[in-house]
């Protein structure tokens, strides 16, 4: 009986958590305010899958650039980049991991200092079969994103 009851709550999770998932996915990277990023925060909490919890890393960096205080802000830069670098150091070979992380390296201040794994980002997702013409968009999109990357990107 408990099995059984294990295994619903499992899949149950998921099913819940598909659909979230899904929409956070077709909205990213133009997460717009705080506000959105604080629901979609909520919403991803307790999920436990690497998608999720992947996209969930995501909102905090957006959360983190929509609050006001810069302690605030690193707060919630900090957290994001230690939820997503464990992630990936555990799944390193994840191009929707490394994606979300190559979009949020050309998009945080450089001072940071969160941008050394831009290349080798950009080699796993390139490598995969993880990309789509959205997603080549977006990284096209890119403010600094190299003329290497792009002409590599343009070619696919």
């Amino acid at each position: 009986m408990r099995f059984l009851i294990i295994c619903f709550l499992l899949i149950g999770s998921q099913c819940f958590s598909a659909p979230i998932l899904e929409e956070i996915r077709s909205k990213f990277p133009f997460i717009e305010n705080k506000e959105q990023a604080e629901s979609y925060i909520k919403q991803l909490e307790n999920t436990k899958d690497l998608s999720s919890q992947a996209y969930l890393a995501a909102m905090y960096f957006f959360k983190s650039k929509y609050v006001k205080f810069p302690t605030t802000k690193f707060k919630y830069f900090k957290k994001g980049k230690e939820l997503l670098e464990n992630l990936i150091l555990n799944n390193p070979l994840n191009a929707e991991l490394r994606y979300i992380r190559y979009i949020f390296q050309h998009q945080i201040p450089k001072f940071l200092g969160y941008y050394s794994a831009k290349s080798n980002d950009f080699e796993v997702i390139i490598n995969s079969n993880f990309l789509k013409k959205k997603h080549l968009n977006n990284l096209l999109e890119l403010r600094q994103i190299s003329e290497e990357h792009k002409q590599k990107l343009l070619q696919l």
